[in-house]
């Protein structure tokens, strides 16, 4: 299979030019949680970068999305072990080749505790890759972690506070050892007020990530994020 067959199947990775790496984004219409927090005056989501803002207004973008998602629902309605299941794991394995960083959703979220195990069952077979996947879907990470198995180490999960200016604590949760805490502020006093030791770069005083790898560092337990 060729790459653009390879592309095809899986409908396509996304190539940011803030990122260092590919990653794989779906419609802002399709996240739960964020559908529904977008109607909240003071929420992360009502600020959403990626909801019809910027390049994500594009409607070859926008097409794109809807085409991963879709293929995407098609896999995990096909059942977990299926032929549909095991050919979208071994084309993202097979496009992750080359990879050394991969972000899962730039924009939209988890759907379902299926579309986290597609997720892990690439981790799995991608040991050279650091994964990081930014959620507010905790409901269904805590799930999987104490009803399957522990989250891949080559998976850094980052819980994004809900809320701006709002760190959200779970250090205190044994689900969530070894996860980021992601926050969004309005400004970087707040965030250092609020105790938060590393705040990104790209969203203060560059655009890029440049050779900054801290979301996907799992040594670096909370994060902030300034409001763009």
């Amino acid at each position: 299979m060729n790459r653009n067959d390879m592309m095809r199947v899986v409908g396509g990775l996304t190539q940011t030019t803030k990122m260092p790496c590919h990653s794989f984004s779906i419609p802002t219409s399709a996240c739960k949680k964020g559908s529904k927090l977008r109607k909240v005056e003071g929420s992360v989501c009502h600020h959403c970068y990626a909801h019809d803002r910027g390049n994500y207004s594009w409607p070859n973008v926008k097409n794109a999305q809807a085409r991963r998602l879709r293929i995407l629902n098609e896999v995990i309605t096909s059942g977990e072990g299926s032929g549909e299941w095991q050919l979208w794991v071994d084309t993202m394995v097979q496009l992750m080749s080359r990879e050394t960083y991969f972000r899962w959703h730039d924009s939209g979220d988890l759907q379902s505790m299926e579309h986290l195990k597609l997720i892990v069952a690439v981790c799995k077979r991608t040991p050279h890759v650091m994964h990081r996947m930014p959620t507010k879907e905790f409901k269904t990470i805590r799930r999987y972690v104490q009803t399957v198995c522990k989250l891949p180490d080559n998976l850094i999960v980052q819980l994004s506070s809900p809320m701006l200016n709002d760190r959200i604590k779970v250090s205190h949760e044994r689900w969530a050892d070894g996860m980021q805490v992601a926050t969004t502020y309005t400004n970087a006093a707040a965030a250092y007020a609020d105790g938060v030791k590393f705040v990104c770069p790209a969203t203060v005083d560059r655009k890029t990530c440049g050779d900054c790898r801290a979301c996907w560092d799992p040594t670096i337990t909370n994060i902030a994020y300034m409001l763009h």
